[in-house]
């Protein structure tokens, strides 16, 4: 019984603190690994949520023969009587949401609910209910009453229509893109302007995008950041491509991103 005993031994302090530092350490090198495959799944979710917002905004454009404005009157022919709604109520009945069309079309929606297409997962900056994380691409804001230079137009001030077809190059004009990171919450039922869309190029920037931030010479949005380095952009054609935000967005022939309405 003694020598049986003695045989037996727990572990000792040093073997714990070894196995401990071990599986710290294995810790440690399977925590990126899972941190970017669960990023890699929330940026895809991100480029499907731009696809979807494309197809419908396309769709939109088929149908009525323009693109939906930034701002608009429902009843433009007694704006007194007319709400205004956005871009983003415009197409949802194209997403499958008619139910919400009608209800804040009307302008009696209230707060707004979730809608998955308008938060990106890795939005940590949007709330989840009636979050919106995209915007449309204004085009050159730079003067103001130039509207032939935007692309998504202020309906609601009775600037004219503009529909994809007269584009010059809808494959390589940005329609949509993630706000900046910068620019906090904003809800997908606002009728703020500055909320909803971007400029590009904006004023007083230089030509990367990593400078679309919010200053005081461009008070709209510029393009969010939330991909390590990456931004997810969805183009007139409704491709969607993820570019570097380094990428030279104006000024290059080979790349003319905004294009010219």
């Amino acid at each position: 019984m003694d020598s049986t005993r003695k045989n037996r031994r727990g572990f000792t302090l040093v073997e714990i603190l070894v196995v401990i530092f071990i599986i710290g350490l294995l810790m440690a090198l399977l925590l990126p690994a899972i941190n970017a495959a669960r990023e890699t799944a929330r940026a895809s979710q991100c480029i499907n949520n731009q696809q979807e917002l494309g197809k419908a905004l396309i769709k939109y454009d088929l149908t009525k023969n323009r693109l939906p404005g930034v701002l608009n009157f429902v009843n433009p022919s007694d704006p007194t009587k007319s709400p205004r709604i956005n871009w983003v109520i415009s197409i949802l009945g194209e997403l499958g949401y008619m139910n919400l069309w009608q209800t804040y079309s009307g302008g009696t929606g209230g707060a707004p609910v979730k809608v998955a297409q308008l938060i990106c997962p890795s939005d940590s900056l949007v709330d989840a209910v009636g979050g919106l994380s995209y915007a449309v691409n204004l085009g050159d804001y730079s003067n103001p009453s130039a509207y032939t230079v935007r692309l998504f137009r202020d309906r609601s001030a009775s600037e004219p229509d503009l529909s994809i077809t007269s584009l010059k190059s809808p494959a390589r004009t940005v329609m949509l893109s993630e706000k900046d990171s910068s620019a906090g919450t904003v809800y997908w039922n606002s009728t703020s302007l500055g909320s909803l869309s971007f400029s590009w190029p904006p004023s007083g920037s230089t030509n990367t995008i990593t400078n679309y931030t919010n200053s005081t010479t461009n008070t709209t949005p510029g393009l969010g950041r939330n991909h390590r380095g990456m931004i997810n952009v969805t183009f007139f054609d409704g491709h969607t491509e993820k570019i570097p935000d380094t990428t030279a967005c104006w000024n290059d022939p080979d790349n003319p991103l905004y294009g010219t309405p």
